[in-house]
């Protein structure tokens, strides 16, 4: 005789139930102040260098409040040196890239490196990767240029990119002789502010 407690749907159900408290439960660790934001933090990156003979790309980028002509439309917006898209930055497959983020913004930030395989700590995904950059800091970004191609950076910080907070990177292929006539970068963007 099956007992009506110990049904297949009775054990279902309860399954469910645990699994369901224990994602509710995940999801509301978080700091004071900071919405969504994992409890964990994350110490500076051990500082790295490049190794003998290998050629250093730096930058520096300031993310900060602009004022912007929108095709006829001024905006208030944010963007990386007051430009949009923000600067390019180019390297060589093998380069050690050293970028520098001054954070001028009224909030926290980061830079996602999109696409780009490269270690964590320089991946940009704050409460994952990096704690977020606080406004009025800076923090530097140090890592090998990986496979050539053509990408671009971003924050990984709620409507950030979508406010203008994105760039090209380029990575060049050394091996590659460049054998045209003109390079045109374009960047497509839609809009929330404007």
């Amino acid at each position: 005789m099956t007992s009506p407690l110990l049904s297949r749907r009775n054990i279902l159900l309860g399954g469910f139930g645990i699994a369901a408290t224990a994602t509710v439960a995940a999801c509301t660790t978080s700091v004071p102040g900071k919405a969504g934001m994992p409890s964990r933090t994350f110490g500076a990156p051990a500082p790295l260098s490049p190794s003998p003979g290998q050629r250093l790309v730096e930058k520096t980028l300031v993310a900060k409040p602009v004022s912007l002509d929108l095709g006829g439309r001024t905006v208030s917006t944010w963007a990386y040196d007051g430009k949009l898209p923000g600067p390019l930055v180019r390297a060589s497959s093998g380069d050690f890239l050293r970028v520098s983020l001054d954070n001028q913004l009224p909030a926290d930030t980061t830079i996602h490196w999109h696409g780009i395989r490269l270690r964590n700590a320089a991946d940009g995904v704050p409460g994952l990767t990096q704690d977020p950059i606080s406004s009025g800091t800076k923090y530097v970004y140090e890592f090998t240029a990986p496979d050539p191609g053509t990408y671009f950076f971003h924050p990984h910080v709620g409507v950030q990119l979508d406010r203008g907070l994105y760039a090209p990177m380029i990575i060049d292929d050394p091996n590659e002789a460049g054998d045209y006539d003109a390079e045109w970068i374009v960047v497509l963007d839609d809009w929330i502010d404007g």
